[in-house]
């Protein structure tokens, strides 16, 4: 579509529902029964096919049913909420990102082949006021700061993909209001939602976000004085019931960010709780199992098990129409089932740290990107977020989806040598076993790849290929690709004698972790693993460029080089032409995304030159 058209029928769109926005807000309060009906049919008029004729009807029954949940959970934030933040966030987040951003992202997502994260998480500082044990933040320091051009950039190159909502984060995100005031008047159009601590929450402030009307809230709580206190620092419970008053008086959406430990998870999900953060005006909240991560992190704050359960049964209640307290809880760990499985690494999210690293997950603390150096689409087609794009999900039981706290046991196996297992005083498990079934895993997945891709290839070919591509030494250069051999765990001698770089030792490593995703995910997991590395002309190394190798030494005269011609295109998606040369004499040319791919192509090219391929 053409540009200036696509911009003006968005424009106009958004305009046409600002309208009909307008006008149900402003009969809500004569006739909610019918504005409900209104927005409904708003919804069916933008979203259309979207959704099921059934589905627009059901929703009215819900919505004016003055017994339903939701019709109360709905009224409460009606009857609170400043009309233009209301306003701006119907816009803001039904709009641009339910409606015209997923859209977006849909189409980006095939355009690009990559995970297109529907919203984005970022630090604007690393510098907090508090130091509460276990924060997820707190290895970073204090020292970090997104600059208002850092943060302008991760918004403006999200828009172009489709992302209409963005999470701040921190450290305190708070510490930097003028910036972030700043930027959410800018881009007017997007919906933000900031997680504080809420000290820094005062009137000037709340003044601002008002007039704006496109922030909202996740306040930090913990349950009763002395649950929330304990963990977070003496006075904090107490100024985050101010801040919950003051959010309240200027009609500012907030909710709640709920970290649950061992400790404080039935404080935090009991009814008398659960009506209290509604009395006081947050009817939305997010609840987060506690990672052993960042500052002071205290592996025995984790849930048990029977504490997960109850977690799980919990929530499920607090949103049933058998729970009639208005109040909707989301939990990050536990309701991976209704989004299949983990939502990391640029699937439905990412985050960029105030040191501008991207990271799959708030929990995961490693990058191989920075926002400095990429751009958005760069970072989401780095190796990192392509083996989540890969991998996803990580484990077909979506109640344990997380690939760092759930699946860790195959994982250290696989990278554990015999020799670590020997030298350990406690029983440790090493991966030769892994090994053996990693083998036979890979060499079905070549052997089917190959099969289908090579239809008129005869057997002895396709036998011959797939040799090469389960060899050690391509299997070490795979392995070096993901820089496994900086994983693994070495006994003193084997670590001495150079084993990190050992082909031997790296490639068996790999073949174990081909076999860890497997048993953990199955087959199709260790499939998306593997085809990355035997596709694209990898495959070939021994087809191609090894039968013309093979020609050319029969003629000892005769010397072959590969020589690249040029190089264009960003990180993500190169293009190389090589050619290949008999001596000086240039022979024959190829193309490909890869340098490897294009040689294979220069040398395909050479032998159908030769005559030994024929032409199709």
């Amino acid at each position: 579509m053409n540009t200036s058209l696509d911009n003006l029928t968005h424009k106009m769109q958004r305009a046409a529902l600002g309208k009909i926005v307008d006008v149900a807000l402003s009969r809500a309060e004569q006739d909610r029964e019918k504005t409900m009906c209104q927005l409904v049919d708003a919804a069916k008029q933008f979203y259309g096919s979207g959704f099921s004729d059934e589905t627009y009807e059901n929703a009215k029954k819900v919505l004016t049913d003055p017994n339903s949940k939701w019709t109360k959970l709905i009224n409460c934030v009606l009857d609170q909420t400043d009309p233009h933040v209301a306003r701006t966030t119907a816009l803001n987040l039904g709009y641009e990102a339910f409606f015209r951003g997923t859209k977006m992202i849909r189409e980006n997502r095939v355009k690009y082949q990559c995970n297109i994260p529907w919203l984005i998480l970022f630090d604007p500082t690393s510098a907090c006021n508090m130091h509460c044990v276990g924060c997820w933040a707190g290895e970073y320091g204090h020292k970090n700061n997104l600059s208002f051009e850092d943060m302008d950039k991760i918004v403006t190159q999200g828009k172009e993909l489709g992302v209409y909502l963005y999470m701040l984060t921190g450290g305190e995100p708070l510490v930097r209001k003028k910036d972030v005031l700043k930027l959410a008047e800018k881009h007017n159009d997007v919906q933000f939602a900031i997680y504080t601590n809420s000290t820094l929450i005062d009137e000037p402030f709340c003044e601002e976000v008002q007039r704006l009307g496109n922030i909202a809230f996740m306040l930090s709580i913990e349950g009763t004085p002395e649950t929330n206190d304990a963990r977070r620092g003496e006075g904090h419970y107490a100024a985050v019931m101010h801040a919950m008053d003051l959010l309240k008086k200027y009609g500012i959406i907030f909710g709640t960010s709920i970290c649950y430990t061992r400790q404080n998870i039935e404080a935090v999900t009991n009814d008398a709780f659960m009506r209290l953060l509604c009395e006081k005006g947050a009817h939305f909240g997010f609840y987060f199992h506690y990672m052993p991560v960042g500052n002071e992190a205290a592996p025995e704050l984790m849930p048990t098990p029977e504490q997960r359960k109850y977690m799980i049964d919990r929530i499920r209640y607090l949103r049933s129409s058998a729970c009639d307290i208005p109040f909707y809880p989301m939990d990050f760990q536990n309701d991976g089932e209704f989004v299949g499985g983990c939502i990391a690494g640029g699937r439905n999210y990412f985050h960029i740290n105030s040191a501008g690293d991207a990271e799959p997950c708030v929990f995961i603390h490693y990058s191989n990107a920075n926002i400095h150096d990429q751009s958005i689409l760069e970072i989401l087609h780095s190796p990192l977020f392509m083996a989540y794009h890969n991998g996803q999900p990580f484990n077909k039981n979506h109640l344990r989806p997380c690939p760092m706290l759930e699946n860790p046991e195959l994982l250290e196996t696989a990278l554990t040598h015999t020799s670590y297992a020997n030298e350990s005083r406690a029983p440790v498990k090493h991966n030769e076993r892994l090994e053996f079934l990693g083998d036979s895993v890979l060499q079905i997945v070549s052997a089917d790849y190959l099969f289908h891709a090579y239809a008129d290839r005869p057997e002895g070919d396709l036998t011959r290929i797939r040799a090469s591509l389960v060899s050690e030494s391509a299997l070490f250069q795979f392995a070096q690709e993901i820089d496994l051999g900086e994983y693994l765990r070495l006994g003193r001698g084997e670590e001495r004698c150079g084993g990190r770089t050992r082909p031997s030792v790296v490639s068996d490593a790999f073949e174990a972790v081909i076999a860890a995703l497997y048993l953990d995910g199955g087959m199709e997991v260790a499939r998306k693993f593997i085809l990355p590395f035997i596709t694209e002309g990898k495959h070939a190394e021994a087809d191609y460029k090894t039968r013309l190798q093979e020609i050319v030494q029969q003629n000892p005269e005769e010397r072959l080089s590969y020589v690249v011609e040029s190089e264009s295109g960003p990180d993500h998606d190169k293009h190389f032409v090589v050619a290949v040369r008999f001596n000086s004499d240039r022979v024959a040319r190829g193309e490909g995304r890869s340098k490897k791919a294009a040689e294979q192509c220069a040398a395909k090219e050479a032998l159908k030159l030769l005559g030994v391929i024929k032409e199709k």
